[in-house]
């Protein structure tokens, strides 16, 4: 049995749909990793205070003082904006796939049963990631101060994912299904509906 690789590698109907399933997998990984990069960004700051209080002066050198001045307020800043990354790269991503969708051409369509079948896959993925994610923020009081104070817009569109998921298929279907496209004539080389 000889398979051709490039025309499994150029053959890619149903990858407009299935861009649903890797945007479950990778929204609730993005969500979890922003999470407990500020998580730990929260403990290293409140450690670094505390010892600073601790320590004070170091010679001529005011440990509490410098890091105020610098790391405490890098910090902080990347603390508070860590929801509107993780929410402009969810979002991002949904724009990209209808993007995708609506550049897709007839010939890279899969039928319409398929697609249906892939966001429903997609559909039963993000609702065990909702749960998942759910019982992961409950696991630890930490955690779920972080995830409902600083990543709440972020947690909130994952719990909501199994809404969002079955929108963002039909909405990638109808791009990819009913908007027209230009085509190209063979005989003209002239450009058509």
């Amino acid at each position: 049995m000889n398979l051709d690789y490039r025309k499994l590698y150029l053959n890619k109907k149903g990858m407009t749909t299935f861009q649903v399933l890797a945007f479950v997998f990778f929204a609730f990984f993005i969500v979890v990793f922003l999470g407990i990069y500020t998580y730990g960004l929260v403990i290293f700051n409140t450690q670094m205070i505390e010892l600073g209080a601790k320590i004070g002066m170091v010679g001529d050198v005011n440990f509490s003082q410098n890091y105020n001045d610098t790391m405490r307020e890098a910090i902080e800043v990347q603390i508070d904006t860590a929801d509107n990354m993780g929410v402009a790269i969810l979002l991002g991503m949904m724009i990209v796939m209808m993007m995708v969708g609506f550049k897709a051409s007839h010939s890279k369509r899969l039928w319409i049963l398929m697609d249906l079948f892939i966001i429903l896959i997609a559909f039963i993925l993000s609702v065990y990631f909702a749960s998942t994610f759910e019982t992961f923020i409950n696991t630890d009081p930490n955690l779920f101060t972080i995830y409902s104070t600083n990543l709440d817009d972020s947690s909130t569109f994952i719990l909501n994912l199994p809404i969002y998921v079955p929108i963002a298929g039909f909405l990638i279907m109808i791009l990819t299904y009913a908007v027209p496209r230009k085509q190209l004539n063979p005989i003209t080389n002239e450009q058509e509906y």
